[in-house]
Formats: structure tokens, C-alpha cells, sequence
């Protein structure tokens, strides 16, 4: 005999340190319970629902880190020594209304830190500061989003 799908209430993404978990409450079971594979935890049953809001369950280490001297030069080799966004080289000039501009290499949290506190390796992009000030704490899906993004408002401002 099948079983019934389980109403549901509610569903949210849980936010646990900087990891994230989608969660529902089955009015069956009357509780809230993690979804795994596309089904809830408490019964087994089929979850299909899409989570409509994110919640802080419990929080991270609340201190923004640089990456250590060896990932920062990991990072930097990694990317050629140009910025994850504009694939400019460090060091290198571009110019605003007339004014030459040094491009100064800063680590970002790809991820924007405000969102996931994840101070992680891995979350690091090695990018200029320009980028960085344009970026600050948008989200996007991928690189290729962050780099449309970021690419029209360097225009938009005048960066050539």
C-alpha cells in the first residue's frame, strides 16, 4: 500500500554555522525535520516542497579572518596573479575620468561574509580592489554572474 505524502506547512533553509540545511514541518508528524535526498527525515515520506525563507539556527565563530599568508599566495598563483572578477594582472593601471589607478590585490569572501560568516579557504577569491568595492556583500550564483555584474558597473563608472 502507498503511503500519503505528508502536509506541510513550512519549509526554510536552517542555518547551522556555515552550513546549510533545508528543513520542513510535516503536520503529520508534527514536527520540523531535516529534507534528505527529497525526503523528510521524521517519516521517509517524499518532500517536494522548495523552502521559502533562510533562518539562523546557530552561529559561527563571529571574527572575519584574512586567509594565511600560504593561501593568499595559493590563491594568487591559482588565478595567475589577476583578479578572479576582471582578469586584470596586479599591479597593472586602469583609468577614471583621466586618472591613472594602480589595482592593489584584496582577498574577498566570495560567499559575502555577512551572509555565511564562512571565513573558509575555499571561499577566498584573490581580486582588485576595484572589483572588491563593487562586489562588497552582493551574492551571486557563479563566477560568470559575479563577473557580468561587476564587468557593467566598472563601464557605468568610467573604469577603462
Amino acid at each position: 500500500m502507498k503511503k500519503k505524502s505528508p502536509r506541510v506547512a513550512s519549509t526554510y533553509v536552517g542555518l547551522y554555522g556555515n552550513v546549510a540545511m533545508q528543513k520542513g514541518y510535516c503536520e503529520d508528524c508534527q514536527s520540523m525535520a531535516f529534507i534528505i535526498d527529497g525526503r523528510i527525515a521524521c517519516c521517509g515520506e517524499v518532500f517536494d516542497a522548495l523552502p521559502d525563507k533562510y533562518k539562523r539556527e546557530s552561529h559561527p565563530e563571529q571574527k572575519r579572518k584574512r586567509p594565511t599568508p600560504k593561501e593568499c599566495a595559493e590563491v594568487i598563483d591559482l588565478q595567475g596573479g589577476r583578479c578572479a572578477y576582471c582578469d586584470m594582472q596586479f599591479g597593472g593601471y586602469v583609468f577614471r575620468e583621466g586618472r591613472a589607478i594602480r589595482l592593489k590585490v584584496v582577498f574577498d569572501h566570495f560567499i559575502p561574509y555577512s551572509l555565511t560568516q564562512n571565513n573558509y579557504s575555499h571561499n577566498f577569491v584573490a581580486a582588485c580592489h576595484v572589483c572588491n568595492g563593487i562586489k562588497t556583500d552582493k551574492c551571486f550564483a557563479d563566477l560568470e554572474e559575479a563577473r557580468a555584474h561587476i564587468t557593467l558597473q566598472r563601464m557605468e563608472k568610467g573604469y577603462v
